[in-house]
């Protein structure tokens, strides 16, 4: 697992020496990363010590370390229920039970609220790896009961374009100059886009309560933009909600 960044190799480490892994655990990475191989290496770490654990988890017979199989293009409510009935015992045959969520951000809502009430009241020794490019693109309710391991090199925030801002500079702005800022960015719809990613950056490496709200309506409109939808109509409704 070289391509882990030694902060992230520590973070895991961690878990393990303390046996303290979180109820769930979302795990983001740039577009094309494979996640599921992260979560591989957290299961062999767990069982490092656990030989027959190592040649079921080779084998592919584990039968603690699930990875939720969807139809179709979102994970539904139905996807999630056949998950929660595998992890409502947690483990049988190691000491922790992984339970792993592919593309999480395709999560209808009726599957998210599913999965949140298990997270209420998570099975015992069992963890849930969320997989996605975006933690914000998950519910709010969703983060704020789970901790985050970002899959990341450099760390580096998107470029901002040239009449971009910071999201802290542009919430001080007034009403007036932010409708001013967005309908600048509105005559460059691949700019906009940029613009909106580089906020959820920087929202997504905080987790404030209060940054995770702000987060909600950029996810909203960037979906929108991805829709086609009026570029200059969406960042103005944007400006409003902030």
């Amino acid at each position: 697992m070289s391509f882990l960044p030694d902060r992230v190799i520590h973070i895991i480490d961690g878990f393990v020496q303390r046996q303290a892994f979180p109820s769930s655990l979302i795990i983001t990475g740039p577009k094309g990363m494979d996640l599921e191989t992260v979560t591989r290496h957290i299961v062999e770490v767990s069982n490092k010590d656990n030989a027959d654990a190592l040649l079921k988890l080779n084998a592919g017979t584990f039968v603690d370390y699930v990875i939720l199989d969807r139809e179709g293009a979102s994970t539904k409510i139905n996807d999630v229920r056949n998950l929660q009935e595998r992890c409502k015992y947690g483990p049988a045959n190691s000491s922790h039970l992984f339970a792993v969520i592919p593309d999480a951000d395709t999560l209808t809502d009726q599957a998210a609220n599913a999965l949140l009430k298990t997270l209420e009241e998570a099975p015992p020794s069992t963890t849930f790896l969320l997989l996605c490019p975006n933690a914000m693109d998950l519910l709010p309710t969703i983060r704020s009961r789970s901790q985050f391991l970002n899959i990341s090199h450099s760390g580096k925030a998107p470029d901002l374009p040239e009449e971009g801002l910071p999201i802290a500079k542009f919430m001080a702005l007034s009403p007036v100059d932010r409708l001013s800022h967005m309908t600048q960015l509105a005559g460059s719809k691949p700019n906009a886009c940029i613009q909106l990613e580089y906020w959820l950056y920087e929202l997504s490496n905080t987790h404030a309560m209060s940054n995770l709200v702000i987060a909600d309506p950029i996810i909203k409109t960037r979906r929108s933009l991805n829709s086609n939808a009026n570029t200059r109509l969406q960042l103005e409704a944007l400006a409003t909600a902030l």
